[in-house]
């Protein structure tokens, strides 16, 4: 470019990579020459030029001939003669198509996979070391938090109950080391923020997050579930309780089979105890 930064000569080369001709640019400012889609320091960097000032590294956009969609980078030098005039800029050009590609497809994975996480409604979280460094939404409500930022960074054994913090430090030693665990999910006392406590399903894997060997941990809360099986475990007893101590013979069968019967049924029939009644026939 000269002192009024119009472009004054280009090699060949760079029409070769940007897909254009002579007519296309020789003449023109740098300023009418905006990049094909916005850029965030286009105007940064014409006032660095204008102040006549290097500027290394600008991403910028074109629409070859073919109606693709180009990146390139462009690095310009000030030039001054030995009076120390501005007399323009020299400036080099690379096609950085293919790494602007990958790093958009990049980033659209990583924010595919962020809002996937987020949405689950299951509770996800990643470890480094005991360090929480990723929690979705699910991850603070089940902790009674009420956004992940308040447990992002605190240590992760501070969320388990103190009866099974050991257990777990190993666990994710060995998760982190890639080592084989005894299950794949195991149940765990944790803790609330409040202190509460409560119980939860909990499966870890080592991945790679953000280039360094981290662990993914994912949990359920069960606590409801623990309930029912006691509720049900609870009934289950009370009616074998009730069974026993009637004083009329009860018996089960299944396919004429008896299953169970109670000690009544087996004085009743003469014998001295009910499991020499279970597996005949009950006709």
């Amino acid at each position: 470019m000269d002192a009024d930064l119009r472009v004054s000569y280009v090699s060949g080369h760079y029409f070769d990579i940007v897909g254009t001709t002579p007519e296309d640019i020789i003449g023109k400012k740098r300023s009418e020459m905006p990049p094909a889609l916005p850029c965030e320091e286009w105007e940064t960097y014409l006032e660095t030029l204008e102040a006549h000032r290097p500027y290394k590294g600008l991403v910028f956009s074109r629409v070859p001939r073919d109606g693709s969609m180009a990146w390139f980078s462009s690095s310009d030098k000030p030039v001054f003669d030995a009076d120390g005039r501005f007399t323009g800029y020299r400036c080099a050009t690379s096609d950085v198509t293919a790494r602007v590609v990958a790093e958009r497809e990049l980033l659209e994975s990583e924010e595919r996979d962020r809002t996937l996480v987020d949405l689950s409604p299951d509770a996800i979280g990643v470890i480094d070391g005991t360090r929480l460094v990723f929690a979705n939404r699910a991850y603070a409500a089940i902790h009674g938090a009420d956004r992940p930022e308040q447990l992002v960074d605190g240590n992760i054994l501070d969320l388990i109950h103190a009866d099974e913090r050991d257990a777990a430090g190993r666990r994710l030693s060995a998760a982190f080391e890639g080592r084989p665990s005894d299950a794949k999910v195991v149940r765990r006392k944790r803790l609330r923020l409040d202190g509460t406590e409560f119980a939860t399903e909990t499966a870890t894997a080592p991945i790679m997050w953000r280039g360094r060997r981290r662990v993914l941990g994912i949990v359920r809360d069960v606590t409801e579930r623990e309930r029912a099986d006691d509720a049900l475990r609870e009934s289950e007893d009370r009616y074998r309780s009730l069974v026993e101590l009637s004083p009329d013979g009860v018996m089960v069968h299944s396919d004429g089979v008896v299953t169970f019967a109670n000690a009544s049924l087996a004085r009743i029939l003469g014998m001295d105890a009910p499991d020499r009644i279970v597996g005949v026939s009950a006709i």
